[in-house]
């Protein structure tokens, strides 16, 4: 029983290192624990809008290009440069105008304004009138009546109202009331009893 002692002993101390052994290399290949990292989102800033540039010209202190934040109105513009002028013609200018990128702006002196109204009105008297003459509605049209109506007429009976309708027809119209006189049957006589009743449209 002695002798088995040393060899149990000695198989004891294989088992220790064995497990030793495996639980070094258990360690070994077990994976480190990594830091887990959470993303949280974050917002996005709005573009900036860009600014405006304008150029301003005409009736202020101080004409050029200028740079104006955006949303802007000519009061803006019109400050920058200055003011306006005291020939500044300040009816014809719209302060609360909004402006545009790129825009030019000319503000217009009083004495042009003022010269531009008068061209204007200058061009309405000057501009050629058409006068319409209405027809007398105590004559008789000879271009229109009827052979009834022109049968109406002193020294005109039946047979020289067909005449004037037939030769009305042929000629596409009287031009004047004393073209009466190439209807066969009417001469200066009749003509004058007649010329102060008749009328062409």
């Amino acid at each position: 029983m002695s002798r088995l002692r040393p060899y149990r002993l000695h198989i004891v101390l294989i088992l220790i290192e064995c497990l030793l052994l495996t639980a070094g290399l258990v360690l070994i290949r077990r994976p480190s624990p990594q830091a887990l990292t959470i993303a949280f989102p974050t917002a996005t800033p709005a573009p900036t809008p860009a600014p405006l540039i304008v150029h301003i010209a005409g009736a202020v202190v101080d004409p050029g290009v200028y740079r104006l934040p955006p949303e802007s109105r000519l009061v803006d513009a019109v400050q920058l440069a200055g003011g306006l002028t005291a020939d500044a013609a300040i009816a014809w200018v719209n302060l609360a105008a909004p402006l545009q990128d790129g825009q030019q702006i000319v503000i217009p002196f009083a004495q042009s304004a003022e010269a531009a109204v008068d061209g204007q009105q200058a061009a309405q008297r000057t501009a050629p009138t058409v006068q319409v003459i209405a027809p007398d509605p105590g004559r008789i049209n000879i271009n229109t009546a009827s052979e009834q109506e022109l049968d109406t007429l002193p020294g005109i009976g039946p047979s020289l109202a067909a005449r004037i309708v037939t030769y009305r027809r042929e000629h596409d119209g009287f031009d004047e009331p004393r073209e009466l006189l190439e209807v066969s049957g009417i001469g200066e006589a009749t003509f004058a009893e007649l010329a102060d009743c008749i009328c062409v449209n």
